[in-house]
């Protein structure tokens, strides 16, 4: 759930599927609520008959997220190896798990004066803004509308170890 929380009425899509719908009822430990706030865990009643899955996103269309492949990010790396830009990694927001593939080093921060330095290299401790490209579509916001909506986590396949974490900054 995204944006403001959602009430009964609302009309809403779900991702990645993109099918519309509407809210028919909210309940919350056996009670019909009116509204449900962001971050509350509910039950909602669609009026159309829906498959949603773990991982899906429901939004309220007035408020929708962004549904992009290409993304620009702020990223925090945490592994001792270099970020590779030759494989491919999985990056998982919220309960949704795709694979990624990062396409560049745009740049770096320098950690003391905050200013960009233009080198390829990310390694332990470093932040970095990068280009991504997502095997399907991220549903996403960006960092400076809803940042709660803008974080994952960079995952190396081979070890299942975290290896970065990121904020979506922009669309590429």
């Amino acid at each position: 759930m995204l944006g403001e929380g959602l009430t009964v009425g609302d009309q809403v899509i779900i991702y990645p599927s993109e099918t519309y719908s509407t809210i028919k009822a909210i309940e919350f430990n056996g009670l019909k609520l009116d509204r449900a706030e962001n971050g509350q865990s509910v039950i909602l009643h669609l009026t159309d008959d829906v498959d949603i899955s773990r991982g899906d996103t429901i939004a309220n269309v007035e408020k929708q997220p962004k549904f992009e492949r290409n993304i620009q990010a702020n990223v925090c790396w945490f592994d001792n190896k270099p970020l590779d830009t030759e494989q491919i990694y999985l990056l998982q927001s919220h309960s949704k798990l795709t694979k990624i593939k990062i396409v560049d080093v745009l740049y770096k921060f320098d950690i003391n004066t905050q200013e960009k330095v233009f080198d390829e290299t990310i390694k332990l401790n470093d932040i970095g803004r990068i280009a991504i490209k997502s095997a399907e579509n991220l549903v996403f916001d960006l960092q400076t509308e809803n940042s709660a909506n803008s974080q994952a986590i960079v995952i190396d396949p081979r070890t299942n170890l975290t290896v970065g974490a990121l904020m979506i900054q922009a669309v590429d």
